[in-house]
């Protein structure tokens, strides 16, 4: 069975009910790494909801990471995209 969100598939993280990877859940929930620190065009920001070159999964591992670390949500420093790549 592969995740609904990202299309890889599932491993024994995922509840067979949600039918996504908790990473993918949290991109669904939270938004985009760039979303979450204010930097994407809903915000008036410069940077793609999921950088280019990682696959959806990778940018969903990406809005996790940004997720559960919320001092960095709160205060980017600049070039922050050039430090997650």
């Amino acid at each position: 069975m592969d995740c609904s969100y990202c299309g890889e598939p599932l491993d024994w993280r995922c509840a067979p009910a949600t039918k996504l990877h908790p990473e993918c859940m949290t991109r669904i929930l939270m938004g985009s790494a760039a979303h979450q620190l204010k930097d994407c065009r809903h915000f008036g920001g410069r940077q793609p909801e999921d950088p280019p070159g990682l696959t959806l999964r990778q940018s969903a591992w990406m809005a996790l990471e940004v997720f559960n670390r919320p001092m960095l949500a709160l205060a980017a420093p600049a070039g922050w995209e050039a430090e997650m790549s």
